[in-house]
């Protein structure tokens, strides 16, 4: 298993978040990439923003447009890493 430190983005301050992943080792490039871009989504939709849709439904005065939203990682390196989680 890799463990992996997970950063995930808005785009806005103040609301980037940080977490572990535990993988497989044969686990493909892609499939973390896509793992990790759904925990973005679902992160920045806890503060109401959305990746953007191909709907023209945008008329909601609450609607915050997340072309900014994104997720990365690197391995995990406790030294590094830890004083961003505990």
């Amino acid at each position: 298993m890799r463990k992996l430190f997970v950063t995930l983005r808005t785009g806005y301050c103040g609301m980037n978040s940080h977490d572990l992943m535990e993988v497989p080792d044969n686990m493909s490039e892609e499939d973390i990439n896509a793992e990790i871009w759904g925990m973005a989504v679902e992160h920045a939709s806890s503060y109401g923003i959305y990746p953007p849709s191909d709907d023209d439904e945008e008329d909601d005065e609450n609607y915050q447009d997340g072309n900014n939203i994104e997720g990365s990682y690197v391995e995990y390196d406790p030294e590094k890493h830890d004083g961003y989680l505990y």
